[in-house]
């Protein structure tokens, strides 16, 4: 039977995981308006102009909140 299946996958890397659960607590920790631009542009993939449309907000302002949660993230997280 193994022979036919195969070997299982490896698990996750757990200094992956780590890393994934730090950004994550970082990203809780960000004002609501900076997390929600941040994980539409990098985890959902929408440009700023379709984020803009999205919240009704001026493209510029997509633009700032980005800017400040990546300046926040990385301060919290040393990188």
């Amino acid at each position: 039977m193994i022979r036919r299946l195969g070997r299982p996958a490896p698990g996750p890397d757990a200094s992956t995981l780590a890393e994934r659960s730090d950004l994550i607590q970082a990203i809780k920790k960000l004002p609501t308006k900076q997390a929600a631009a941040l994980v539409l542009r990098h985890y959902h993939g929408y440009t700023n102009r379709e984020i803009a449309a999205a919240l009704g907000v001026p493209e510029q302002t997509v633009a700032s909140r980005l800017a400040a949660a990546r300046k926040q993230l990385q301060a919290v997280l040393g990188r």
